[in-house]
């Protein structure tokens, strides 16, 4: 990721940059060096978030909703562990014969 600033003293844009090429520009420049770095590592957390997926068919609960958090432990493989956030729930009804 690629995220500029403007100097406000000398007009001059510079770059400030986090990970590996090829690298992903933000959009519009920062006011100042620290707000480009605080955007690039908000970026890459939210990059990071959005890889780990994972799906769950489990019995129905009233309380898991959307942006609920929830805490895997170690029962889960591949270093899963952790919190995560829930992005969407969908209940669904088996059908009886």
């Amino acid at each position: 990721m690629i995220a500029q600033w403007q100097d406000e003293n000398t007009g001059a844009i510079h770059e400030v940059k986090s990970g590996s090429p090829p690298y992903r520009k933000l959009p519009t420049p920062f006011v100042n060096k620290e707000h480009a770095e605080q955007a690039l590592k908000g970026t890459s957390r939210k990059a990071k978030r959005e890889k780990r997926k994972l799906n769950l068919d489990i019995p129905g609960d009233p309380n898991l909703a959307a942006e609920t958090p929830i805490t895997l432990d170690d029962s889960f493989p591949n270093g899963m562990a952790g919190k995560m956030s829930i992005d969407r729930v969908v209940a669904a009804q088996a059908a009886t014969g």
